[in-house]
């Protein structure tokens, strides 16, 4: 146990610890949403959450070395990471605007 307080102990893994806890909680209420929900603008929500996890898992793996910074990247940016940081905002930009076109707005 007390391997487990000195690894929390980097704020870099205490952070990556954090966010994949509370990305797993709320992929585990996305999913259970998904199943009740007909609405595209709430599809497109719940496909955000689960990009955004997607980004967590990639940066922690990629974080303790289970692969290289380099592999897919072009000049020093790794063009998966930035894909992953930046599809769960466009996820939620399409469902912010699907939900002001619905009828529910």
């Amino acid at each position: 146990m007390q391997e487990f307080w000195v690894f929390l102990s980097d704020l870099e893994n205490l952070s990556l610890f954090i966010k994949l806890l509370l990305g797993a909680i709320a992929v585990f209420f996305a999913t259970l949403a998904w199943r009740r929900t007909n609405e595209s603008y709430m599809l497109f929500f719940i496909l955000g959450i689960f990009f955004y996890y997607l980004g967590v898992l990639y940066k922690t793996i990629q974080h303790f070395g289970f692969i290289g910074g380099e592999v897919i990247s072009v000049k020093a940016l790794s063009i998966a990471f930035t894909v992953l940081e930046n599809i769960p905002v466009l996820c939620f930009i399409i469902a912010f605007i699907l939900f002001i076109r619905s009828k529910k707005f």
